[in-house]
């Protein structure tokens, strides 16, 4: 039965109902996770700024996949796909594994009569198993979701060795690549249906457009229709079960959630700061720098730490170090709240800056009745901005306050000296030959201290829990740069990890330096150095980094390698900027030679929005030096995600989980980890620029 004969069977079965009642949310994901029907894509994205993750089977087909949406137009899927029975690396690895990439924009947003229209590839790198380009529509009308759709590739029913033939691909480079930007003119039409029976319940239905026995592990089908339904169960699941292709059963489920740091649970308001009357009697008697002492013991009790206070009435400098929030306005409006119940009347202006280890960050200027209106809701965001005055240069700012004939003397808090904690730790190594998936739990005590300003002192002691890291692979060169990675990650006794110190310098014109030496990674230590200076008020910046490391010795902590003693060099030229006002992308280009002395450049994309941070990597480098072939032609990628843990609290709190995922089996690209980084990718720093993007958040 043709596709067109096809949808008009099914409209005229669908009831009368769904066309008149109203729709549904009907955006939900295929078996490989990319929104669409079963199979096969739709017209749809996932909405700006989700995520979600899920499993889908569909014999001899699984799927593991997370997918994120952003600005209601893009959606990246990244997902594994796995074939039963298909056993070639042996039992250790276990099944056959693919990973892949899906990409989908949006060209046309439906409106009216038009539908929604997008543009999208799957699996567009690598080896390209599963490589397809497609276009795509999808229709509301009520309840029922149409889809009509061109494929090419995979999707459209071509073998690997078809689209070889088509895109001339022989054999190495990018097979995925080389088929997506050839001159492919065939294409086969898809569709199906979607009706939203209820809120909870969707049934649908699709033509699938692809020819199963042309991919690996597959067969041909009895049937290109397959029918099933959906479920949502709550807010945030998604049940799938599903009769596929006239032949087999097939299931899923995944979760998908909005990305903001106050998370499902809901942040409960935190109580007023209240101050007792015994206590306001004290400030309402006291002179300047009896003020500040009392306003240092207010906001010390309250959470923040490295506080600095200077009464000089009717100013007030506060000067303080955000350990409670992720957020700068969050910590402005505490801080503002505290001393605001404590100080008296008289006390009219107010500068309030945020600094790290002593190191001056940013600082705001503004009346204490405009801060006061803002937070009340009286004025607007653009009004308070236009009434207070921001900088990032602690000179420019304490000159302004330094107006005062006299300057009492400074009460504050002392550095914050030294301090442990444990932090468990999960390390994960995925597709080496050996075994599919291996990791390393530890549980990680760290040890810091700062002594002085800008100074911090570091050890790590890692205590493996459990730990199966290990690789077939060998290292590839005779200076290898990562691809004896095994060797250092697989221990499984109580080791070191890292040690070493870390200077801060504030520098003219609100520029930073920093030093480091010691022990920076498992892998590396020596000497590193970095320069770097915001512009714009820190939406972009400009700086030099540059480091010389040794390999450490395996199994001796404090110890060098003992023959392979060469230095590893790297200098690059740091550019960084924000290139979309309010969008939250940041982009940033490294620029020279790399661990493995390659030369090049990586370029750095992420988006930072409601304090997550999601982003990659990818790197140009020259591989003309190295001797396996396995690394040469290679461009280093990854992707990192880091997310707030005040998703899983009921109040903003500080702190932030990071996880990401590279090749740790390449060489070219590689550069080695610093304790501290003046780059300010992804960090949200408190800039003024940051600032001005989120002082709403004063007004929680």
């Amino acid at each position: 039965m043709s596709l067109v004969l096809w949808l008009a069977l099914a409209l005229i079965l669908v009831p009368a109902s769904a066309w008149s009642q109203s729709p549904g949310e009907i955006n939900t994901p295929a078996d490989p996770g990319y929104t669409g029907l079963w199979d096969m894509p739709n017209g749809r994205v996932i909405p700006d700024w989700n995520l979600r993750w899920g499993i889908g089977s569909s014999k001899p087909y699984y799927y593991f996949y997370i997918t994120l949406g952003l600005f209601d137009r893009l959606e990246i899927n990244g997902r594994m796909t796995g074939i039963s029975g298909d056993t070639p690396l042996g039992p250790e690895y276990g099944d056959y594994k693919d990973k892949a990439i899906d990409v989908k924009l949006t060209l046309l947003k439906e409106k009216g009569l038009r539908p929604a229209l997008a543009l999208g590839a799957t699996d567009i790198h690598g080896t390209g198993l599963f490589t397809s380009r497609y276009f795509a529509a999808s229709k509301r009308i009520g309840a029922l979701d149409v889809t009509l759709g061109l494929a090419q590739g995979m999707l459209g029913g071509k073998s690997s060795a078809e689209r070889n033939k088509i895109s001339g691909y022989t054999s190495g480079g990018d097979s995925a690549e080389k088929y997506l930007t050839s001159g492919d003119k065939d294409y086969v039409l898809f569709g199906g249906l979607e009706y939203a029976w209820s809120r909870k319940l969707i049934l649908s239905a699709e033509y699938s457009s692809i020819k199963w026995e042309n991919i690996r592990g597959g067969h041909e089908a009895k049937s290109p229709i397959t029918l099933g339904v959906k479920y949502r169960a709550g807010d945030y699941w998604l049940l799938r079960a599903a009769y596929a292709r006239g032949e087999e059963f097939s299931a899923g489920v995944t979760w998908q959630i909005p990305l903001d740091a106050e998370g499902p649970l809901g942040w409960q308001r935190e109580p007023a700061p209240i101050t007792d009357e015994k206590t306001l009697l004290e400030a309402d008697q006291a002179d300047d720098n009896g003020l500040a002492r009392l306003l240092v013991n207010a906001l010390t009790r309250d959470g923040f730490s490295v506080v600095r206070v200077i009464v000089a009435r009717p100013d007030v400098w506060i000067e303080l170090q955000n350990n409670k929030y992720n957020s700068t306005p969050l910590a402005f409006n505490r801080a503002f709240l505290i001393a605001d119940g404590l100080l008296p009347s008289d006390v009219r202006q107010f500068y309030l800056a945020i600094s790290y280890d002593g190191i001056f960050q940013n600082g705001l200027k503004a009346s204490r009745e405009h801060i006061r209106s803002f937070i009340d809701v009286r004025i607007d965001k653009d009004l308070f901005l236009t009434f207070s005055k921001q900088s990032m240069d602690r000179s420019a700012l304490w000159k302004d306050f330094r107006e005062q004939e006299r300057i009492p003397r400074i009460e504050a808090t002392p550095l914050s000296g030294w301090n442990l904690r444990l932090k468990p730790t999960f390390k994960m190594f995925l597709n080496d030959p050996s075994g599919f998936f291996k990791y390393r739990f530890s549980l990680d005590l760290i040890g810091s201290g700062t002594p002085w300003k800008g100074g911090l002192f570091l050890a790590r002691l890692c205590t493996p829990l459990y730990n199966n890291i290990s690789s077939s692979n060998k290292a590839l060169e005779a200076e290898p740069a990562r691809t004896d990675f095994a060797d250092y990650l697989s221990r499984k006794s109580m080791h070191i990890s890292s040690y070493g110190f870390d200077q801060i310098f504030e520098l003219p014109s609100a520029a930073q330096a920093r030093f480091g030496i010691g022990a920076f990674e498992e892998t590396f230590a020596g000497f590193g150095a970095e320069v770097f200076k915001m512009f714009g008020d820190g939406r972009f910046g400009a700086g030099l980094e540059g480091a010389i490391v040794w390999k450490r010795d395996i199994d001796n902590d404090f110890a060098l390698h003992p023959t392979n003693r060469e230095p590893y060099q790297t200098y690059h030229l740091n550019l960084y900027g924000q290139p979309l006002p309010g969008s939250g992308l940041e982009l940033g280009l490294r620029i020279g030679r790399f661990l493995a002395g390659d030369h090049g450049v990586r370029l750095e994309a992420c988006r930072t929005f409601k304090h997550f941070t999601i982003g990659g990597w990818y790197t140009a480098t020259d591989t003309s030096g190295f001797k396996s072939s396995f690394n040469k032609d290679y461009n280093d990628k990854g992707v990192f995600i880091s997310f707030p843990i005040s998703i899983f609290s009921s109040r903003p709190r500080a702190g932030r989980f990071n996880f990401g995922i590279s090749p740790w089996t390449r060489d070219p690209g590689q550069m080695v980890y610093q304790f501290r980084s003046l780059y300010p990718m992804g960090s949200e720093r408190p800039t003024p620029y940051e600032m001005k993007k989120h002082a709403q958040e004063m007004q929680w």
